[in-house]
């Protein structure tokens, strides 16, 4: 909470591991304190009713997530349509899979 109330310009984080991942550490306290604007996602854990390779697709989609953005926006993309959109609620846009078909959801 006390960096929440914070409003310096500089954090430093300090792991026993290589330096890049000091920089996704700070750049997730920043993005869960909604202090940097990024995009980031909400995806399933998956279970039988998911009928695509959710995997292939988080995947591809968190490799596009590097972009900058102008607002924080929350996607979450699910496995299913019957437990998709009650567990993207938090997200600002989400998917939900069906086979070959998708139903996209938005919040704003």
């Amino acid at each position: 909470m006390l960096l929440a109330k914070v409003s310096g310009t500089f954090i430093r984080v300090s792991l026993t591991a290589p330096s890049y991942w000091e920089i996704r550490a700070a750049k997730s306290i920043l993005q869960a304190l909604e202090l940097r604007r990024s995009v980031s996602g909400n995806f399933c854990p998956t279970c039988s009713r998911c009928e695509v390779n959710l995997v292939k697709l988080v995947e591809d989609f968190t490799k596009k997530l590097k972009i900058p953005v102008l607002i924080a926006i929350r996607i979450a993309l699910m496995g299913c349509v019957v437990n998709g959109p009650g567990e993207a609620r938090q997200a600002d846009i989400g998917v939900a899979f069906r086979q070959e078909e998708s139903g996209n959801f938005s919040q704003r």
